[in-house]
């Protein structure tokens, strides 16, 4: 039998209890949801928790009211545990409706594709905790004088970037190295809360091609990260075929995590 709930927050406390650090990045992506049901009525969240024994599902409901209805759910349950009957209730319940399954277990990758779920994407994240890192006398802090005059630079991708950026949000910091108005490496750091640990993940790291392969990023996010308190959980996610990010985490003393692998499929 399925047990629903609109109480994310109770279940994200949940995790914490249950390890602190590991299940920081998650709680901080599934926050989101918990804080639009506070704006809700006790009992009429539109995002949901639905639980068979230990078989934990979260489900975001914020698309299911437009012309072509999708839902976003994140499966949880240890490797080995049967989440059989959970997942086909859910198939069940939102049948007709395009969803995306964000899940950490293999075991139910493998159930979801037997189901017709494809695989677009595998993201794996690194963390690091009380790590000590360098300073590099050659980065410096940009400010939104260096953003606009970087945002008129002749890289789109760069330009895009740093006329969006909303440092006034104050929650950002960007880090690089310039030669004629141009970075020859950028990184960018975002500072949140996730309602238990304070967190800091690099979410833009940029080298220009006639630069790479000479440690220049490492220097660049060291620096930005020796100023950062030492009891702030770092995260960096890259996609899994990025070798290059693997290493460059690894080098920063970063250890792997855990891989979240996610799959769309029309229910």
């Amino acid at each position: 039998m399925v047990i629903w709930s609109d109480n994310i927050q109770e279940y994200l406390a949940g995790l914490d209890a249950k390890d602190h650090l590991s299940n920081a990045g998650t709680i901080y992506y599934l926050k989101e949801l918990s804080d639009e049901n506070a704006t809700y009525p006790a009992g009429e969240g539109v995002n949901l928790l639905a639980r068979i024994g230990d078989a934990v599902a979260v489900i975001n409901g914020m698309s299911l009211e437009i012309e072509c209805p999708s839902v976003e759910i994140w499966l949880f349950g240890d490797n080995g545990q049967d989440m059989t009957d959970l997942v086909n209730c859910l198939f069940h319940k939102y049948a007709g409706v395009s969803c995306e399954f964000h899940c950490f277990n293999q075991d139910v990758v493998d159930f979801l594709e037997q189901k017709g779920a494809e695989t677009y994407d595998e993201t794996l994240e690194y963390v690091g905790h009380g790590l000590k890192f360098n300073q590099a006398d050659d980065i410096l802090k940009l400010t939104e004088e260096h953003f606009e005059v970087l945002a008129q630079s002749e890289d789109e991708d760069i330009a895009m970037y740093c006329g969006e950026l909303p440092l006034s949000e104050g929650n950002y910091a960007v880090y690089g190295k310039m030669e004629c108005d141009s970075p020859i490496t950028i990184c960018t750091l975002e500072f949140n809360h996730n309602g238990f640990a304070d967190l800091v993940e690099p979410i833009w790291v940029y080298t220009s091609t006639n630069c790479r392969r000479n440690g220049l990023a490492k220097r660049c996010i060291g620096h930005a990260l020796s100023n950062v308190d030492e009891n702030v959980l770092v995260m960096y996610h890259m996609e899994s075929e990025n070798q290059s990010s693997i290493k460059l985490a690894e080098s920063l003393g970063l250890i792997f995590n855990n891989k979240c692998v996610s799959l769309a499929v029309d229910l």
